[in-house]
């Protein structure tokens, strides 16, 4: 995004080579601070995490947002910056690779699928804002799960989708990549299971206490489900085409059992 953002029709005067050089190898247990501040001086500083100031006023810490797995994925993505222009710079490929977007569906082959809905654009408005809200922070408490190593990577905008039964509807994905445990001796072991039922409950709790639930009782829903990666790529083509999206319905038990 930042590339994109920037993107330099002069490429020997580009400054995205040394951005990518620096920031691949910075230390990020010491605070960022994106500006004309000193992070030493910037408000609400928090040791082993990226300092972010909002362009929207002086010290206004987007530090509380950032997540340990959205750290972790930003420092994948500046050691990818950092190859990819090292590679321009030895000819060994162009700026198309640097802009190319992510090809993030076809990388993983689970995903957590969260679909809201509402009977008017209205309601969509305040239940997307609620969902925003409550949702941050969703990784970690996924990661947590004690009874497998579970990564994940959300998809960073929510997809809007037309469902034959509601006037609005939009949807989140979460890229879920499973680490099969391994035997004393190094070697892969059983099938993981995968266990996200108390989760899964505490997020739906949440989500479920909207303060204007009670006002639009029957005008707004939730669902919550696993989807394979062919199930995921089939849903976005119906989408492309502009074709309602017949949704299969199943609990929450089916959901992660799937898995």
């Amino acid at each position: 995004m930042f590339a994109k953002q920037h993107r330099n029709p002069n490429p020997s005067s580009s400054f995205l080579w040394p951005f990518f050089d620096i920031m691949s190898r910075w230390d990020e247990r010491f605070p960022l601070s994106l500006g004309q501040t000193r992070s030493s001086q910037a408000k609400g500083a928090q040791d082993g995490a990226y300092k972010v100031l909002l362009p929207v006023g002086e010290h206004l810490s987007a530090t509380p947002n950032l997540t340990a797995s959205a750290t972790q994925q930003l420092q994948k993505e500046f050691r990818r910056g950092n190859r990819i222009c090292a590679k321009i710079q030895n000819g060994a490929a162009d700026w198309n690779h640097l802009f190319a977007s992510s090809k993030f569906f076809e990388r993983h082959f689970h995903f957590l699928q969260i679909d809201i809905t509402a009977a008017n654009d209205a309601i969509m408005s305040q239940w997307l804002l609620w969902c925003r809200r409550h949702l941050q922070g969703v990784a970690e408490k996924l990661e947590a799960v004690r009874t497998c190593q579970l990564h994940t990577r959300p998809w960073p905008v929510w997809v809007p989708f037309k469902d034959p039964d509601w006037h609005a509807a939009k949807t989140l994905f979460i890229a879920l990549r499973i680490e099969p445990p391994k035997s004393a001796g190094g070697q892969t072991g059983a099938r993981p299971v995968v266990d996200l039922r108390e989760v899964l409950v505490n997020i739906l709790e949440k989500l479920c206490a909207w303060p204007y639930a009670t006002k639009h009782i029957g005008e707004f829903d939730l669902y919550i489900r696993h989807m394979s990666q062919p199930e995921v790529m089939s849903w976005l083509a119906t989408v492309e085409q502009g074709l309602p999206v017949k949704r299969q319905l199943g609990g929450a038990n089916e959901t992660v059992n799937r898995m």
